[in-house]
């Protein structure tokens, strides 16, 4: 970790007693490699964000088929015939695709704002905080499933733990 960094980014790799590990790579081969990985203290770290990779799509997604079906049915449920029409007259049919339609595109937008929700773990550079997180975290790591991460750090006068305990 670079002195003074105040954000970083990754994949959520492994969690140890102490620090959490972050890979800058998401090819599986890189992960051996310590160029791609950075190791953060928990004492550097004020809150962590977590999102799964691809969720935002995913969601997107769900909100479109969850949308189109609704807007179909409230548009099939609400149609109305009327025998007096000569202009803008729509059939059943027609009342259901507005409504898939509509219901498609309020659902996309719903979807994707669930989607950009963040898990946030507050860690305040505090070791209790980080203990009592550290199995929650430990599930959200790399050999449970690719996370993406985002870390505040507000200790900007640390410098990060390395292989042999804290830098000087």
């Amino acid at each position: 970790m670079k002195y003074g960094l105040s954000n970083s980014h990754g994949l959520l790799y492994d969690v140890t007693d102490s620090t959490i590990l972050l890979s800058n790579s998401v090819d599986l081969t890189d992960f051996g490699s310590t160029s791609s990985q950075q190791s953060i203290s928990m004492y550097e770290i004020d809150k962590i964000h977590l999102r799964r990779k691809g969720r935002i799509w995913r969601s997107a997604l769900i909100g479109l088929g969850a949308g189109a079906v609704a807007g179909a049915l409230i548009g099939n449920m609400t149609h109305k015939e009327n025998p007096d029409c000569f202009w803008f007259c729509f059939s059943r049919k027609d009342d259901t695709t507005l409504g898939a339609m509509g219901g498609s595109i309020v659902g996309i937008l719903v979807g994707t704002f669930v989607g950009l929700a963040r898990i946030g773990i507050p860690i305040n550079g505090n070791k209790s905080n980080f203990k009592a997180n550290q199995d929650r975290l430990i599930n959200y790591s790399y050999k449970w499933g690719p996370y993406v991460v985002k870390s505040s750090n507000t200790k900007s006068n640390k410098k990060s733990a390395g292989p042999n305990g804290p830098a000087p």
